[in-house]
């Protein structure tokens, strides 16, 4: 019996020819990326061929301007950013808490830290000349990271990222064009160098906007509370036209901020969008110049941007000048190079060449075609590299003893102003266990930085620090430690972040445990984010002089407040929940929500959460500033404890940025305050490296210039 043919439904037809059409745009989509990115299928088909494409040779003249302009950017970064003006203000009391990365860091006299400062600079000025190039590198690297590791405090983003790119720009052939090197080395001069040298930058570059921009999908980014009333700045003018301040801040600031540093990497990688990149890249960086204090940081992402150009752009721009072309230009294209693999075809143009001119190439054919265990090397280190790049950025689930409210140390996971934090208060409670006296530590005794209020991991070093210090100075051996941080983070409600009932000295930390004494975010308040603008808008516009700050905190703790006798009219609202508030040991008063009391000038009161939720509540003050003074927990003599209270402005950024009398539009007299304050840097700079000079020859200590550092109040 015959069987019937099986017949196929016209359904099926049409799904398979979609499926088809929907293949090949698939594959033409991506040969047509792979074509602007100047590599094939073939060259990413097996490991071999990978290889291969990371060492075809390319053109050195894009990587010498590279090198040349970094040189140039940090020498300007060593004054500034990196401290070497005001070396003996950070390095010159010996008293002062280090946060390093490895405990064991530990730093030098104060005149070998200006010496280790100008072992930097004459790094960098090597890098810019190209002259003993890779000593230059080794010299600015070596200082540079033993700076960076010696106090966490000062991390951020961008350094960690000057860092990397030294690194890349070492192990790469950037001197071999345009350098004092190949001036006295002929190996050095106009030789190809590998694909890797410029794919290894373009790698770096793209992954710091996109993975910022990956950053910014946070919900705090998008709802336009990282980046507090920045659309009031004068940078914004042209927008004013259609939007407002704060249309300005949102959509622009956040939403622009957040479309341009995910996808400009991908712009600047392709060749009919790059001039477009270029554009807004460049303005975003500018803008960012004028409106951060964040050193040489915009002007490297500016003069690294050429990296995604062809590699001899810089000889196409100099034949347009006749002059520099011939000052500037080689005679000869390009000679070979054993660090990259050619074909046949160019090896033997190369030895046609060299052949003419009677200077036949000192390399082997053969070592020049083939591939070399040392490529093979380096194609998995390329690879490795990458891969820890893209790990360390959402390295938190393995580090998470890095962890409070935000994932991760922040410093080398790209979240660039994602987190805007508002320092409120710190009390640090000494116990003698001896006697059982409190004492209230100003917490800027040894530290000036508020960054390591919100990094457990700073916190531990800090009481140990402390303990240390007390033992030295107070001969107090035998303390316990409790620290009271209040905090707000992208204006939510000001709350405390560790549990102020646990001694710092015995608590356990860990980089890979979770820290159990940091208490969570209450992001069920999230929501009122809007609602306390909104307040503290309507609370602004009564007078100059009002001030707001929201609290919230949880059942079990207490708040105790001192408003200062000049502290007139001060009120304390419930918002949420319940309250209990002692004036004194025989007046306690409960306030539920939407009730208010006047709080007396010149005493203290506590407040306590009722029930078993957090309670919510403000202060609304008719001053520039208050005094918080937070009690630990249990203290029964909270009231005769002796306090250091201290004076905080709790939204000074935001007023400075409204009332701020900007110089609107190009300023020349801006321009000129900013040169003349950079070269008062530098001339301070040389006055500090002569004066640690000639402390080290004469065996003399150096003078210190009095720091705002105190050194015996407790």
């Amino acid at each position: 019996m015959a069987t019937e043919k099986e017949t196929v439904s016209p359904a099926e037809i049409e799904k398979k020819e979609y499926d088809r059409k929907w293949i090949e745009n698939c594959i033409w989509i991506r040969d047509k990326i792979l074509k602007e990115l100047g590599i094939s299928v073939a060259d990413l088909s097996s490991f071999e061929s990978f290889t291969k494409l990371l060492h075809r040779p390319r053109d050195p003249s894009s990587l010498a301007v590279i090198r040349m302009l970094y040189g140039l950017l940090m020498i300007i970064d060593v004054h500034h950013e990196r401290g070497l003006s005001s070396a003996d203000s950070r390095w010159g009391n010996p008293a002062e808490c280090r946060f390093p990365f490895f405990n064991f860091l530990k730093p030098m006299s104060l005149e070998w830290m200006i010496m280790i400062y100008l072992l930097m600079l004459l790094g960098a000025t090597g890098i810019m000349l190209g002259y003993i190039y890779r000593l230059s590198c080794l010299c600015f690297l070596v200082s540079y990271w033993y700076i960076f590791f010696l106090d966490k405090s000062h991390w951020n983003n961008h350094s960690y990222l000057f860092g990397l790119i030294g690194l890349q720009l070492m192990v790469s052939g950037a001197n071999r064009c345009w350098s004092l090197d190949g001036r006295k080395n002929p190996k050095f001069r106009n030789k190809h160098v590998p694909l890797w040298s410029y794919a290894l930058l373009r790698g770096q570059i793209f992954l710091v906007y996109f993975i910022a921009g990956l950053k910014k999908t946070n919900l705090d980014w998008i709802g336009g509370y990282s980046m507090e009333k920045l659309g009031y700045h004068w940078v914004f003018d042209g927008f004013r036209f259609l939007l407002t301040d704060d249309q300005i801040t949102y959509f622009v600031v956040h939403l622009g901020g957040f479309l341009l540093d995910l996808t400009v990497g991908f712009f600047m990688l392709m060749q009919f969008s790059r001039p477009y990149a270029f554009l807004f890249c460049g303005l975003f960086n500018l803008m960012n110049s004028r409106m951060f204090s964040i050193g040489m940081f915009p002007y490297v992402m500016i003069a690294v941007m050429p990296i995604f150009c062809s590699s001899n752009w810089p000889k196409k721009v100099f034949c347009q000048i006749p002059k520099l072309r011939e000052v500037v230009l080689y005679e000869t294209a390009p000679g070979n190079s054993e660090d990259c693999v050619y074909t046949e075809t160019e090896v033997k143009t190369e030895e046609k060449t060299n052949s003419s001119e009677k200077n036949t190439s000192w390399v082997k054919v053969p070592s020049l075609t083939k591939l070399r265990f040392r490529h093979k090397i380096t194609a998995v280190l390329f690879c490795l590299y990458f891969c820890l790049q893209g790990f360390l950025p959402y390295s938190h689930s393995f580090t998470r003893g890095y962890n409070t409210w935000t994932q991760g140390l922040y410093g080398y996971s790209w979240d660039m102003m994602v987190n805007n934090w508002r320092y409120v208060h710190t009390t640090v409670t000494v116990v003698d266990k001896n006697t059982g006296q409190h004492f209230h530590l100003d917490p800027e005794v040894w530290t000036r930085s508020h960054r390591w209020t919100h990094h457990a991991d700073m916190v531990k070093q800090f009481g140990h620090c402390i303990q240390e210090r007390m033992a030295e100075k107070y001969k107090l051996k035998d303390i316990e430690l409790y620290m009271d941080v209040w905090l707000s983070l992208n204006r939510r409600f000001t709350q405390r972040m560790y549990d102020p009932s646990v001694d710092i000295l015995k608590a356990h930390w860990s980089p890979f445990e979770e820290v159990t004494w940091v208490l969570p975010l209450q992001t069920e308040l999230t929501e009122w984010r809007q609602s306390l603008v909104d307040m503290e808008e309507k609370i602004f516009n009564l007078s100059e002089n009002v001030d707001v700050v929201f609290v919230t905190d949880f059942p079990g703790f207490h708040l105790v407040n001192f408003v200062a006798e000049n502290y007139e009219n001060t009120t304390l609202q419930v918002m949420k929940g319940s309250v209990e508030i002692q004036m004194d040991p025989d007046e306690i008063l409960e306030l539920h929500e939407g009730q208010n009391i006047q709080i007396p000038s010149g005493t203290y009161h506590r407040v306590s959460p009722l029930k078993y939720s957090p309670a919510c509540y403000m202060y609304v003050y008719f001053i520039n500033k208050t005094d918080l003074a937070p009690i630990r927990n249990g203290s029964d003599n909270f009231l005769q404890a002796a306090t250091c209270p201290a004076a905080v402005d709790f939204d000074s950024h935001a007023k400075s940025l409204a009332n701020e009398s900007y110089c609107r539009g190009f300023c020349w007299e801006r321009y000129k305050q900013d040169f003349k304050k950079k070269f008062d840097m530098w001339a301070r700079s040389m006055v500090l490296i002569g004066q640690a000079a000639y402390s080290i020859l004469t065996r003399q200590p150096m003078l210190v210039e009095k720091t705002n550092i105190p050194d015996n109040d407790v």
